[in-house]
């Protein structure tokens, strides 16, 4: 987490949104896996806000893996597919992107199994 905080830091005191939007993506992973939901909540909500900021692949690819992860934690599995649509709708990967949409289809897949 220490690093998460400040690669934030650093995102914010820099103007860099991408890097926010991954930065909070990977502290509500961290978090929702750990079972601090509010904090890991808060972080979803931030990579979110910077992916609507600055709308790009990888922006939308990191705040959908922040929402997929806190649901996925949570065993919220109608949460997973809702975190998963933006990368959906977004159509397909590019390749700098594919290992997070991966991650998000993976998660989306075990909902809809579950």
């Amino acid at each position: 987490m220490t690093y998460t905080q400040l690669a934030t830091s650093l995102a914010v005191d820099t103007d860099r949104p991408v890097d926010l939007a991954r930065a909070h993506a990977r502290a509500a992973q961290v978090l929702a896996f750990r079972g601090q939901w509010a904090d890991a909540d808060a972080h979803a909500r931030a990579a979110r806000a910077a992916a609507e900021r600055f709308p790009r692949a990888l922006t939308t690819a990191a705040a959908a893996m922040a929402g997929t992860s806190l649901a996925f934690a949570r065993g919220d599995w109608a949460g997973v597919i809702d975190a998963a649509e933006p990368v959906r709708a977004a159509g397909p990967a590019s390749l700098t992107n594919r290992e997070k949409l991966d991650i998000t289809s993976r998660r989306a897949l075990a909902a809809l199994l579950a």
